[in-house]
């Protein structure tokens, strides 16, 4: 088949869940033999179209990187039609709200072309997060912004699709009681993450900065306030009383950054704390071989992070937040830890037992890693989708 895919990002703009997620799933998607484009914003050195790995790429000139915008979706809406009268295109995904333009227009109904929307989050987590972020000017005008959204946007539009992912059980549950979706409409299916683990950078460690003897607490998030990278920042002196040689390696950069290390001078852990800023996706796996923990303790109800994933798929013990996406994911104390959020102490607490008892950390992680390949490898995302998009198309022809 011929596929689009709708994303306002793409690995070429930052990395994060959605970028990495358009990006397996196109090849994943090539690898089966089907032919995929695709539509995102402005690319940031001006590049209009290039081909990566058999994927046709179109940077909408005009929009802005990375950002939803009216701008993007009209130009968006523009190129696909340009495309689809060359070579017509079969079905459409739309990363998060995309592809909301088509839908407005009714596409799919009009050209035939089904349309299957990723959610990786809805109003409802992003009002939560607000509100977790704390009451004030700022927060609540998001709160009635995203009310207004769903009211006047997303409630209708995102029914008009043929079909809807979700990326968790608890998720499926809050889109169809939101939008009024049939069962039959909304499927679950897990986001992928690479499980091949990558080489040892055996070097990497004393180029950073530690000692052999350093226990590495790894997070790696982009450095938002929602993220919640305060709260373990705030355990690791408690940490420190009970393991002296714990460390907090960051990996990730973004506007909180400057917060965060001013917070870690206050708390005297100059020395004790190391962010390496934004470092290239490919070389992340270096960086999940370093830890001796995953800990992510986020603020934001929206789905789960894949870094969490990730550290599972790399063996790691991970301590994070507990959010009601990961039920099903992470069963507390066999193979991860979930900690209340916000919840300094705990953490620290948490962080403290498995740094201390190594066989403890072993059994976790061994387990976080079958759990993590079984549920979250590439394959199973891709093949799944696969299936759903061939539901979709055979259904929308009969």
């Amino acid at each position: 088949m011929n596929i689009c895919i709708f994303t306002r990002t793409t690995l070429a703009h930052s990395i994060g869940g959605m970028e990495v997620h358009a990006d397996l799933l196109a090849k994943g998607l090539i690898a089966k033999g089907h032919e995929v484009s695709i539509i995102t914003t402005c690319h940031k050195e001006g590049k209009e179209q290039e081909i990566i790995d058999n994927m046709h790429l179109y940077y909408v000139a005009g929009s802005k990187p990375g950002r939803s915008s009216n701008k993007w979706f009209r130009l968006s809406e523009k190129k696909f039609l340009s495309l689809h009268l060359k070579r017509p295109f079969d079905i459409v995904f739309s990363e998060s709200g995309g592809a909301f333009r088509l839908l407005r227009h009714n596409i799919n109904k009009r050209c035939g072309i089904p349309i299957i929307l990723i959610m990786h989050g809805m109003f409802y987590n992003e009002i939560k997060t607000r509100l977790n972020v704390g009451l004030n000017v700022r927060s609540l005008a998001a709160v009635a912004y995203y009310i207004l959204i769903y009211l006047i946007r997303d409630v209708w539009l995102i029914s008009r699709a043929n079909a809807v992912i979700a990326t968790s059980h608890e998720q499926k549950r809050l889109i169809k009681k939101y939008y009024f979706l049939p069962e039959s409409k909304v499927f679950t299916i897990f986001n992928g993450v690479e499980t091949k683990i990558s080489p040892v950078d055996t070097a990497l460690k004393k180029k950073i900065g530690f000692a052999d003897s350093d226990k590495i607490l790894l997070s790696v998030a982009r450095l938002k306030r929602e993220k919640g990278l305060h709260v373990i920042l705030q355990a690791l002196p408690e940490i420190l009383v009970n393991v002296p040689q714990a460390k907090l390696l960051i990996v990730g950069d973004g506007e909180y950054r400057s917060y965060l290390e001013n917070l870690a001078s206050e708390l005297g852990l100059m020395g004790k704390v190391i962010f390496t800023g934004a470092i290239p996706y490919e070389d992340l796996g270096k960086y999940f071989h370093l830890a001796d923990v995953f800990v992510n303790s986020t603020i934001r109800e929206n789905g789960y992070d894949l870094t969490i994933i990730q550290g599972m798929a790399y063996g790691k013990p991970v301590v994070v937040s507990r959010l009601k996406s990961l039920i099903g994911v992470i069963a507390d104390g066999q193979n991860g830890f979930l900690v209340k959020m916000g919840d300094v102490t705990a953490f620290a607490q948490t962080v403290t037992k498995v740094l201390k008892d190594i066989s403890l950390a072993t059994k976790i992680g061994k387990e976080a890693q079958q759990q993590a390949c079984t549920l979250f490898g590439v394959e199973n995302m891709v093949e799944n989708t696969n299936e759903v998009l061939e539901h979709v198309y055979t259904q929308n022809k009969t």
